[in-house]
């Protein structure tokens, strides 16, 4: 085993701090003190990477609700700032990968094309979707909305019925139209 001295003054070490010398190895908590695109750039891409491993280490068998809380919680935070990379990026004129990241962003509930459940805004990844309060608000949303339809549906026959018997029962003589226009357009001194 060496020491720490003796690793600080390997070649490769020594190398890695001549070749990046002022570049930090975390990222910042806000993207809005970074200036340069390739640092936006990596620290994008430094986000992915934890992202990425928060997804695997979610669908493992072996950690428990609280764990699973705990990572799908970190997940949404990392999916906010990779969020805050994107317009940081596509603000010092890189490509906008917004576009592509934007699917499902509505305060409804869906799935998007990854796998996730998203509701109300917050995603749900891996094992977190099995949990018994994810399935109850899985429910809730889904009646919920199917009470919407509905009223929208009701609402809707009754708008109808209203025209129909609007359309039936008075005539323009009720709406004050009695056929004297004819008689006003044809008045010969118009006022001025």
């Amino acid at each position: 085993m060496s020491r720490n001295s003796e690793k600080a003054q390997s070649l490769l070490n020594r190398f890695q701090t001549q070749q990046y010398p002022n570049k930090p190895t975390t990222r910042p908590k806000t993207a809005k003190y970074v200036k340069s695109l390739q640092d936006a750039e990596r620290f994008r891409s430094m986000t992915l990477q934890s992202i990425s491993a928060k997804l695997t280490k979610i669908n493992d068998m072996m950690i428990n609700e609280y764990q699973i809380r705990d990572l799908n919680d970190e997940l949404n935070n990392l999916m906010r700032e990779k969020t805050r990379w994107e317009y940081k990026i596509k603000e010092l004129g890189g490509p906008d990968y917004l576009q592509f990241s934007k699917r499902n962003g509505g305060a409804g509930m869906g799935t998007t094309d990854n796998g996730e459940l998203v509701i109300k805004g917050y995603r749900y990844f891996g094992r977190a979707k099995e949990l018994p309060d994810v399935k109850q608000l899985v429910e809730l949303a889904k009646s919920e909305r199917q009470r919407a339809g509905e009223r929208k549906h009701k609402s809707r026959n009754e708008r109808t019925e209203f025209i129909k018997v609007n359309q039936l029962k008075f005539s323009l003589q009720y709406y004050g139209s009695t056929g004297d226009e004819e008689e006003s357009r044809n008045f010969k001194n118009p006022i001025i």
